[in-house]
């Protein structure tokens, strides 16, 4: 069982796959208590089609992420070119590496740091584009564990 945080607007704040990365997220009792964060309990499979880009939580409900018109199995959250893709990694590793800076006694540092280094180690110049999938998918893809930005404390 996986775990979403929601945010008082009903927005999705994190997702959390375990136990010990709902605890990494440091929310305070107090928040959940004053209506600040809400928890819910959802599938893993659930977890991992907003991970994977396929699905989004949105009124309380998974709804398909939108397809590209005229791009069969393309979705809002695919890559159309490699400038695209590097983009990504590119503001997933900023993000990381300023989170490691300042998070190294955090319980998921050791798993956070070992998928920056592989972005950092990633080639793209190997991949076809238009790529149908978003960046955790492909790195998942290539056997590496991987983690969308909703994951990080």
């Amino acid at each position: 069982m996986a775990t979403l945080i929601k945010n008082n607007l009903g927005d999705v704040y994190k997702i959390c796959l375990t136990d010990e990365h709902l605890n990494a997220q440091k929310c305070l009792q107090s928040d959940y208590d004053n209506g600040i964060y809400t928890k819910v309990d959802i599938t893993d499979d659930e977890a991992n089609s907003i991970r994977l880009g396929n699905k989004d939580y949105l009124n309380n409900n998974f709804v398909d992420v939108e397809a590209v018109e005229g791009q069969p199995g393309m979705n809002q959250n695919n890559f159309f070119t490699k400038a695209e893709f590097d983009n990504q990694v590119q503001a997933d590793l900023n993000i990381l590496t300023k989170w490691c800076e300042n998070n190294s006694s955090n319980a998921m540092y050791t798993e956070l740091s070992t998928y920056k280094s592989v972005l950092e180690n990633l080639d793209s110049s190997t991949i076809t584009f238009p790529l149908a999938k978003n960046l955790p998918g492909y790195v998942e893809d290539q056997g590496n564990t991987s983690y969308h930005a909703l994951q990080i404390p």
